[in-house]
């Protein structure tokens, strides 16, 4: 997928005014879909919570997301286009207007 594809055909100004945390995740502890929502929950190990030397390490909840299910398959394309894979790639929808009921 090239950059190209990944932006809708309407143009969007990306802003980041709240200056957003990177955050590092290496687990992904739950995921699954309802009603065309999918939910990813996302952890990171950290080996310093073992509380004696024949302990587990923790993972800690460090993320979670809600996707609609048409995002979640375009970000699962965008991922597998990251790692090298040629997946095809659904055309990506414009978001809805914003309407005052």
């Amino acid at each position: 997928m090239s950059e190209k594809e990944l932006i809708a055909p309407e143009r969007f100004k990306i802003v980041d005014p709240h200056n957003i945390n990177t955050v590092f995740v290496d687990w992904v502890v739950t995921s699954g879909e309802f009603e065309g929502v999918v939910n990813i929950t996302l952890g990171t190990v950290d080996h310093s919570l073992r509380e004696g030397s024949d302990d587990l390490p923790r993972i800690v909840v460090s993320s979670r997301l809600r996707l609609s299910k048409g995002f979640a398959e375009r970000l699962y394309a965008a991922l597998g286009n990251s790692l090298g894979r040629n997946e095809e790639v659904q055309t990506q929808q414009t978001p809805p207007k914003n309407q005052i009921n």
